[in-house]
């Protein structure tokens, strides 16, 4: 399981990567890892665009735009939750 600089870091070079890029298509390989149905999960995230990659605590935050906000844990169960930027966060 990562630890914290290595998540940092791996924010930092997703950031770089990922940035300004639009979501084409997402495939979803174990739904229990994520917060909704795959079918819904995959119809939100599909033509977004990755604002901004940071991280907060052992979390990646990814920032798509227009007003959604990606989280993945990276521990051993590996997480993705999906949340409307008007939500509150975990």
């Amino acid at each position: 399981m990562p630890e914290m600089p290595e998540i940092y870091r791996l924010s930092e070079q997703m950031n770089r990567e990922l940035r300004d890029k639009t979501i084409r298509n997402v495939h979803v390989i174990q739904e229990k890892c994520i917060n909704m149905p795959a079918t819904h999960f995959k119809s939100i995230l599909e033509g977004k665009r990755i604002a901004q990659v940071t991280s907060r605590g052992k979390w990646v935050n990814i920032e798509l735009e227009p007003d959604y906000l990606l989280l993945l844990s990276l521990g051993m169960g590996g997480n993705v939750v999906l949340h409307e930027n008007e939500q509150s966060l975990p």
